[in-house]
């Protein structure tokens, strides 16, 4: 069974890692597959999906294979300009009539759509990592594209209710399997004694979606209303040096310089999570975030927005609190609780290892491995 994958990009964020997860396990499970991958940017873990696929594509570049020289040779194409490349490689990708096309994102649905017309009759399967606002800002005219999509996957039930209630797609075409990470979590991770601070974590790409100015009024908010209290707010992840200018001239404007840092990406991002009493997941729009699994996983309660995460589906059945979308106050109250009771830190913390212990690769892929096949069978 010939597959083709199909990812936005190969940068080390929630989508890609996903994808390339999945890819990893089924070489090691079902190394009868051949699996294909088109790249549509390629990034730093580009070399990683060539490692785990039969073939590599990617725009912008020739394609290469992990099989013979002779394959290689076979499968090279001659770069024009962009264009012309993007359409010989959807052309020769046609040719190959895939069991399964299976687009990795919304965005690159556009693509599975591409080639579902020129071979009509794979399936074209797409996993959704993106609720209806975002959708919306990155394929307006997404809707136009669901006919040629055979199934959805979705990664918690807020984004499968977003997609049958915003596109009037059908609930059997659509199924739930929660996102999932391999990363190794220390054993018996301790936070270090000599920081005295109570300390609020936060994670992800800095921008309006992850929500880094609500981040910043939460913590503006404690200072205002707390300011006796040591607490330290602390932001890991990407952050541009435009964002970065307008982060840094807020944080000055309120005084917070002392409290409140960015870090920008991390190399070994797990020790300064382990420096976290609580987890601040102020996202607008947040499918199923992997740092929550992470922190999860290394015991740390959670505070998120009501209808803005599945995070919060699972939340609901402890591991820490939901409070109303975009309530600031709210929000700081909960790390004020929390602050001020590590009983019920330490009691919540331990109800999301339990929770969240459970999104892995080796129980998650199956569950779209499955998809895949129940697809095929129809």
């Amino acid at each position: 069974m010939k597959l083709l994958f199909i990812t936005h990009n190969s940068s080390r964020a929630g989508a890609p890692l996903v994808l390339l997860q999945l890819l990893q396990w089924l070489k090691n499970t079902k190394p009868q597959y051949e699996v294909h991958v088109l790249d549509l940017n390629p990034g730093v873990l580009a070399k990683d999906f060539e490692s785990c696929s039969t073939f590599y594509y990617c725009l912008g570049r020739k394609a290469s294979s992990s099989s013979s020289l002779l394959q290689k040779a076979q499968r090279r194409l001659q770069l024009g300009d962009k264009k012309q490349h993007t359409d010989a490689l959807l052309k020769q990708l046609g040719a190959e009539q895939f069991s399964v096309i299976y687009s990795n994102t919304v965005k690159a649905s556009m693509y599975g759509v591409a080639l579902k017309v020129l071979s009509p009759t794979s399936k074209h399967i797409v996993h959704v990592h993106e609720l209806p606002t975002v959708i919306g800002l990155l394929v307006p005219d997404f809707s136009n594209y669901v006919r040629d999509i055979d199934h959805f996957v979705g990664v918690s039930e807020l984004v499968c209710e977003g997609l049958c209630t915003t596109y009037s797609i059908s609930k059997p075409s659509v199924s739930c399997v929660y996102e999932f990470s391999s990363v190794t979590i220390p054993t018996n991770p301790t936070k270090d004694e000599g920081l005295v601070s109570f300390c609020v974590g936060a994670s992800g790409f800095v921008d309006w979606r992850k929500g880094a100015d609500v981040f910043i009024q939460v913590a503006r908010y404690l200072k205002k209303r707390h300011p006796d209290c040591a607490i330290r707010f602390v932001w890991v992840g990407h952050n541009s040096p435009q964002d970065r200018i307008i982060m840094e001239a807020d944080i000055r404007k309120l005084g917070l310089a002392d409290s409140v840092s960015f870090t920008g990406a991390l190399e070994r991002p797990f020790e300064t999570y382990m420096t976290f009493d609580v987890f601040l997941l102020p996202s607008r729009e947040d499918p199923f975030p992997l740092v929550c699994i992470e922190m999860g996983m290394l015991g740390i309660p959670m505070v998120c927005f009501e209808n803005a995460t599945g995070t919060a589906e699972i939340l609901q059945q402890g591991g820490g609190m939901i409070v109303p979308y975009l309530d600031i106050e709210a929000m700081a109250e909960a790390v004020m609780t929390y602050y001020k009771s590590p009983q019920m830190r330490q009691q919540d913390g331990e109800a999301a290892k339990n929770l969240f212990s459970n999104f892995t690769t080796a129980a998650q892929c199956p569950k779209l491995l499955a998809v895949i096949e129940n697809c095929l069978a129809r």
